[in-house]
C-alpha cells in the first residue's frame, strides 16, 4: 500500500496518508487532500484516482467518500 500511496502522491500532487487501520494487513483507510481554485480540476483528479485504484489488481476499493469544501 505504501508504494501505491507514494505513486498517487507523485502522479497527482496530492497529500495522502493512511489514516486508520494502518497496521492491518488486509485493510486500510486512506485520506487524500487536494487544493485548487477550480472545482472541475478537483473533480477530475478524484475521478482519476478512483479509476486508477479500481484498476489495481492487488487493491480492492470497497468504499469512498468525497467531501469538497
Amino acid at each position: 500500500m505504501h508504494s501505491y500511496i507514494n505513486l498517487l502522491r507523485k502522479k497527482y500532487n496530492i497529500s495522502i496518508s493512511e489514516i486508520d487501520q494502518k497496521n492491518l494487513w488486509k485493510n486500510s483507510t486512506v485520506g487524500i487532500v487536494s487544493i485548487s481554485d477550480d472545482r472541475k480540476v478537483i473533480d477530475r483528479i478524484i475521478a482519476k484516482i478512483i479509476s486508477d485504484t479500481e484498476n489495481q489488481p492487488e487493491i480492492q476499493l470497497i468504499n469512498y467518500e468525497v467531501s469538497i469544501n
